[in-house]
């Protein structure tokens, strides 16, 4: 079970290592357009806890992008028609 969690971690990370190198490579050209926002939608409601991982990338890239590209939650499956 402990290798399991560590594995999904890594997962994690590297998910948000990978988002956050494609920001900064088109950070120049979002200086010029001004910030972006990203929709992003999941497939369960809000609360349960298979959407963590998405929680998780938002903030991070929230974050670590210093407002010029936000991830904002539109919502589960009661978003998509």
């Amino acid at each position: 079970m402990k290798g399991r969690t560590f594995w999904k971690r890594c997962q994690v990370q590297l998910r948000v290592a990978m988002l956050l190198a494609v920001a900064w490579a088109g950070l120049p050209a979002v200086a010029a357009a001004g910030a972006i926002t990203l929709r992003g939608v999941t497939a369960w409601p809000q609360n349960v806890v298979e959407n963590a991982g998405f929680f998780y990338l938002r903030d991070e890239l929230n974050r670590a992008s210093g407002g010029s590209v936000r991830i904002e939650y539109a919502g589960g499956p009661e978003s998509i028609p």
